[in-house]
């Protein structure tokens, strides 16, 4: 009878270590769910990928159908014209044949920059 109850502390003090390893080490489903993980976000990445080409096609048959260009040109806040860019001198504007140049915002900054900076 004592060898017997011997035998079961014995086992009794495996099953504690067993226990004790097992809480302290990164369960083996989660080891194995890193990889799935990881394939699951580069399949995502793929698709992503997938979905924004197909969308860039998409929009340029769009673009074509309407006639549009695929850069829309500057068009003559007056009238609708295409505008010409045109430089003069360092300063490159925008060009109405009928109502002449227009700036856009980094071009005056530019020009008020430069304006500001040359002594009277």
């Amino acid at each position: 009878m004592t060898a017997w109850i011997a035998e079961l502390v014995g086992l009794r003090g495996v099953v504690r270590g067993f226990v004790k390893l097992m809480k302290t080490r990164v369960p083996i489903e989660d080891e194995k769910d890193r990889l799935g993980r990881k394939l699951r976000d580069v399949e995502k990445a793929r698709e992503d990928q997938w979905a924004a080409e197909r969308d860039r096609e998409l929009l340029e048959k769009l673009r074509k159908k309407m006639g549009l260009q695929s850069s829309p040109e500057l068009q003559c806040p007056v009238c609708g014209k295409t505008l010409k860019p045109v430089t003069l001198g360092e300063i490159k504007v925008d060009e109405c044949q009928e109502h002449g140049a227009w700036l856009d915002r980094a071009t005056l900054q530019h020009l008020l920059t430069e304006i500001l900076k040359k002594p009277e």
